[in-house]
C-alpha cells in the first residue's frame, strides 16, 4: 500500500497541518482559506474536491464554529441532505499484545452476561489483524458516547475482562500497548459513519456527492467520501 501511495503523491504538493477555513467559489474558479494556526494560506484552482466528513459538513450547513464556511453557501437541496442524512458513531479499542493468544481465530464477539441500552453496542465485536498481535474492539451505540467520557485505562481493564472471559489464562493481565478512538470528540470527524434514517433513503447519497457549480453552470465543487455512495 505505502509504494502506491508514494507513485500517486509523486509530484504532488501535499500541505499538512492546515485546516480549513474557507471554501469560496465563482466564475473565475475555487479559492480556499486554511490556517496553520498562525498564518492563512490561500490556494487557487480550477476546482475543489471536498472530502470533509459529513460531522463536520452538518456544522458548516449550520454556519456552527469549527467547520469550514462555504462562500456562497450550501444551496438548500444541499443542507437538505446534509441534514437528513444520519451520522453515527463506531469508536475502536486497539490493543497491542506480545504475541497472539486467540489462535486461529481472526473474528469473535462478546455478549455481556446483561444486555441493556448503556452496554449493549459494548466491544461486541473483536477482530485480529492478520500476522499481527493485535485486537481491535469496536464500540457502538450509547456506549461508544460513554467510551468518549472515561479514562483510556477504565476503558483497556474492560476490554481485558472480556478478553479474559473468553479466553482465560491465555489472556495476559495488561497489552503492551492501547490506542482509542474518539470519533465524536474530533473536531475533523464528530461522528464516524453515515446511516440512512428514518425520512431519508439511499438517493441522498447521490444528493450528497452532487457537485455546486457557479453562476455560469460550471461544476467548481465535487465531493467525495464514504457518506457519498
Amino acid at each position: 500500500m505505502s509504494a502506491l501511495l508514494d507513485a500517486l503523491n509523486e509530484n504532488l504538493n501535499v500541505e499538512l497541518g492546515q485546516v480549513v477555513e474557507c471554501i469560496e467559489y465563482d466564475c473565475e474558479g475555487v479559492a480556499v482559506t486554511s490556517s496553520d494556526g498562525e498564518e492563512k494560506t490561500v490556494y487557487h484552482a480550477d476546482a475543489c474536491l471536498c472530502t470533509i466528513p459529513l460531522g463536520v459538513l452538518k456544522r458548516s450547513a449550520q454556519n456552527k464554529d469549527k467547520a469550514p464556511r462555504f462562500d456562497p453557501a450550501l444551496p438548500q437541496w444541499k443542507v437538505d441532505a446534509i441534514n437528513s442524512m444520519g451520522f453515527g458513531l463506531v469508536n475502536k479499542v486497539v490493543l497491542v499484545f506480545e504475541k497472539p493468544f486467540w489462535e486461529n481465530v481472526s473474528l469473535f464477539g462478546y455478549i455481556p452476561e446483561t444486555v441493556d441500552k448503556a452496554n449493549r453496542g459494548e466491544m461486541f465485536r473483536f477482530h485480529a489483524l492478520a500476522d499481527k498481535p493485535v485486537l481491535i474492539g469496536l464500540v457502538s451505540g450509547e456506549a461508544a458516547f460513554a467510551l468518549e467520557a472515561v479514562p483510556d485505562e477504565v476503558t483497556t481493564a474492560k476490554a481485558m475482562s472480556f478478553l479474559f472471559n473468553i479466553f482465560g489464562p491465555a489472556c495476559p493481565p495488561k497489552p503492551l500497548d492501547v490506542h482509542i478512538t474518539r470519533w465524536n470528540m474530533d473536531n475533523f470527524t464528530y461522528g464516524a459513519f453515515s446511516f440512512v434514517p428514518p425520512g431519508c433513503d439511499a438517493g441522498t447519497y447521490e444528493t450528497l456527492a452532487k457537485p455546486l457549480k457557479d453562476s455560469n453552470g460550471c461544476e467548481r465543487i465535487f465531493f467525495a467520501g464514504e457518506h457519498t455512495n
